[in-house]
This record gives structure tokens, C-alpha cells and sequence, in this order.
């Protein structure tokens, strides 16, 4: 660990959270320094101790986020609480003025992600919606290929998730409240590839269909989106099935395709046309990710350790954003996922009904 390792706090004591801790140790330029939990001080010493006998360092422990978000010696925090709770959460940490890596998704529409910006720009600070796929050193691959124009202008995109989910009704994942269902747990992942290939500067026409479940929550569903006069990505995802989980994206010199899972892939092929229709030359590429710590809870998450080094040297050099993921990106991810929604019919009663109100006050209504 480097002398001037960025001080990191925990919020929230729940798996993904230990996954994040389990990165923070293994990495270069971070520490973790605190951890903090609602449910109180016992569980977040619990949590604390499990890496601190790991790391050697000490990890305070607090039983509420005031107390973390008043600690001068923590610089940022990963959020990584319920999703009904990101945006204040989130908000109530930049107010302190630490740098937030907050989990996706970030927040349920639009303008509750607009809170979140405001507040980091009034601030002066870090904020990062975690969408740890963007700093997998494979996905990095392709947007240099895309960026040299290798594949040509892209016209096409596929991209699908889905895994057998067997969470009842009263759990988070099924919870309107919680904001939950399949689209806002792993959807997001194809819908944040679809402006990786073709921007997020341009307009985004939106057909979606779903599958609802008893609790009114998404169990599978497509979304087709046109990006303006670029191309078409295909998307989808599912909480009933496992799936193939590539990405191909298709452009008029030729594809690539990420390997399963392809929102944590350590494999792609990259196919060059050459020649006469049918005639390509293909290469096989591995990005192979460190060793587990055999602390993670999820497949693949010690390549957590990206999304750690790539944020805390952001932060380091004096940045609000990492060109990974910008604001501006995450921003018309949130309208694509909120249009979604729309369409499909997935109502979280409280954001919606607020959302509502704020568009009936603006039409003078």
C-alpha cells in the first residue's frame, strides 16, 4: 500500500459492501479506514475486524453515517446500502465533502440523480456511480478499439443478462420500496453498454416490454433503443433464467464480442473483416484478473480492485469524475432506464408519485 493511499470509509455492512472491503485491501493507492452501519456499532466492529485481521490496519467502527461523514480522516466512501437510500445517502456524505463512489444504480429517475450532481458540484466534490464493468481492464480494450475507429462505424449492439433469482416477495430484490426487481439490480449493466458504444450525447429512442412480477417489480424484460443516427442496441435481462451474458457490437470493419459474464469478462474476440464478405481474421484476447481473497461474496468481485485503483487515483489528482463513467453518461443512463420503466409499468410509489408532482408543477398544472 502506497504512503499516500486515499482513506476510504464503508457505508453499509452488507455483502457487496464486504466485496468492495475486500478490494480496498488488496489495492495500491487505498486503504480502508472506517466502516459504518445503521443497524448499529456491533455489526459495523464485526465487519471492521474481518478486515482489519486481513489488511493489519486498524478500521473504526461507527454505528451511524453522521459519525463517518464527521471523520477527518476518511477522504471517501462507497455506498453501498439499499437503493432506496442512495440519493440521500449519497447527498448527506458530499455535504461533508467526501468523495462518494455510490452503487448502482445511482438513483430511480433522472432528476433524483440531478440531486446527487447538484450536490457534488455545490460541494466541490468526488462522485461516481459504481458501475465497476467500466473499469474491467477488457471492457477498457474495447473502448480504445472503439475509440481508434477499429470496428468501423458501430450499427449494432446486443447485450443480455439474466440468472435464476430465487429471492421471495418480502426480500429486497422483489421490493417496490427498495426499488428492486430485475432492471435496477442487473438491467443497467446492457443498458450502460448501449452508451458505451454510441454516446451519451445523443437522443435515445426507447421500445421496451417486460415481464412483471406479484409485487409489481420486473422479473425479465427488452428494451430496443435507437441512438439517434448511429445504431440500434438490443437489450436484455432476467431474474428467471440464466442466459448466454455476451456483449457483440457490431461495426462496418467488424465485431467484438465479451465473453460471459460479460459485465465482469476476462475474455473477448475481436473479429476484423478482411477481404471478401465472410472473411475476417479473429483474435483471442484474455485479461486475466488477480486472485481472490476468498472473502468475496459474488463471482469475479477481486476485480473490484479496478474500480478501487481507478477511483482513488481520480480522487488523488484533484478530479470530480472518471472519464470511465462520466456524470454525463450516468445521466442519460438514468432517462433510458427511467423510460424503461415507463414502458414496462414498474412503479416505485414514492419517487413516482414525486416525479409526477414536480411535472405537473412545471406545466403550470
Amino acid at each position: 500500500m502506497a504512503t499516500n493511499a486515499l482513506r476510504w470509509g464503508i457505508v453499509g455492512a452488507g455483502k457487496i459492501s464486504a466485496d468492495y472491503a475486500a478490494a480496498l485491501i488488496t489495492s495500491k493507492n487505498a486503504r480502508l479506514a472506517a466502516v459504518a452501519a445503521q443497524s448499529g456499532v456491533d455489526r459495523a466492529r464485526a465487519f471492521g475486524d474481518r478486515f482489519a485481521s486481513a489488511s493489519g490496519e486498524d478500521i473504526k467502527a461507527y454505528g451511524s453515517y453522521d459519525e463517518l461523514a464527521a471523520d477527518g480522516d476518511v477522504d471517501a466512501v462507497y455506498v453501498g446500502t439499499l437503493n432506496d437510500t442512495h440519493v440521500n445517502t449519497a447527498i448527506q456524505f458530499l455535504e461533508a465533502g467526501k468523495a462518494v463512489l455510490l452503487e448502482k444504480p445511482a438513483a430511480p429517475t433522472a432528476a433524483e440523480l440531478d440531486r446527487i450532481l447538484d450536490a457534488a458540484r455545490a460541494n466541490g466534490a468526488f462522485f461516481q456511480e459504481a458501475v465497476w464493468t467500466r473499469f474491467m481492464p477488457s471492457v477498457k480494450y474495447i473502448r480504445e478499439l472503439l475509440a481508434e475507429g477499429a470496428l468501423g462505424e458501430v450499427s449494432y449492439l446486443h447485450a443480455d443478462i439474466g440468472f435464476v433469482c430465487d429471492d421471495g416477495p418480502d426480500t429486497r430484490m422483489m421490493s417496490p420500496a427498495h426499488y428492486g426487481g430485475g432492471l435496477m439490480d442487473v438491467g443497467v449493466y446492457p443498458v450502460q453498454f448501449g452508451t458505451m458504444a454510441f454516446g451519451s450525447d445523443v437522443p435515445v429512442q426507447v421500445q421496451a416490454t417486460g415481464q412483471l412480477g406479484e409485487t409489481g417489480v420486473d422479473t425479465a424484460g427488452a428494451a430496443l433503443c435507437t441512438f439517434g443516427g448511429k445504431g440500434i442496441a438490443s437489450l436484455s435481462w432476467s431474474l428467471l433464467a440464466e442466459s448466454h451474458e455476451e456483449l457483440l457490437i457490431v461495426g462496418s470493419k467488424g465485431r467484438v464480442r465479451l465473453a460471459k459474464p460479460s459485465h465482469c469478462s476476462e475474455l473477448l474476440t475481436v473479429e476484423l473483416d478482411q477481404g471478401a464478405r465472410g472473411g475476417h481474421v479473429a483474435e483471442k484476447l484474455e485479461f486475466p484478473f488477480p486472485p481472490a481473497t476468498g472473502m468475496e461474496n459474488y463471482p469475479n468481485s477481486q476485480a473490484l480492485v479496478y474500480e478501487v485503483e481507478g477511483v482513488s487515483a481520480a480522487v488523488l489528482e484533484g478530479k470530480n469524475e472518471c472519464a470511465e463513467f462520466t456524470w454525463a453518461e450516468s445521466r442519460r443512463n438514468a432517462e433510458i432506464v427511467e423510460e424503461i420503466r415507463r414502458q414496462v409499468g414498474i412503479v416505485f410509489p414514492d419517487v413516482d408519485s414525486k416525479s409526477d408532482s414536480q411535472k405537473r408543477a412545471a406545466h403550470g398544472a
